[in-house]
């Protein structure tokens, strides 16, 4: 048995399976939230991982701000990115979802 939710379409009286139609909807949203707040190339924001994290230490303040390393591209160059109130926000909504409760991450295939 399937636990999905489904609902009953009363314009076309199609089964909608509501579970699939959320999560699409989710990584739509977090996949164009990224790109927003970061600028990224999709071919960049495809490759992060949660080693793409890191913290870094103000030399003036000692302050810790994270940062968001992305790997080269077509740039062919690496760099940091400061990770805002807003783009934390929503790589912390992805890492809650794909964590699904869990204390460690998973591990995901491509």
């Amino acid at each position: 048995m399937s636990s999905g939710v489904y609902a009953d379409d009363p314009a076309t009286g199609r089964r909608r399976d509501l579970t699939v139609e959320e999560e699409r909807a989710f990584w739509a949203w977090a996949i164009v939230e990224v790109l927003r707040h970061t600028g990224m190339r999709i071919e960049e924001a495809l490759e992060l991982t949660h080693h793409s994290f890191v913290a870094y230490q103000l030399p003036t303040t000692g302050e810790i701000v994270p940062m968001l390393q992305v790997a080269p591209s077509k740039l062919d160059q690496e760099r940091l990115l400061l990770v805002s109130p807003e783009l934390g926000e929503v790589l912390t909504a992805i890492i809650h979802r794909v964590r699904r409760g869990q204390q460690a991450m998973p591990l995901l295939s491509a």
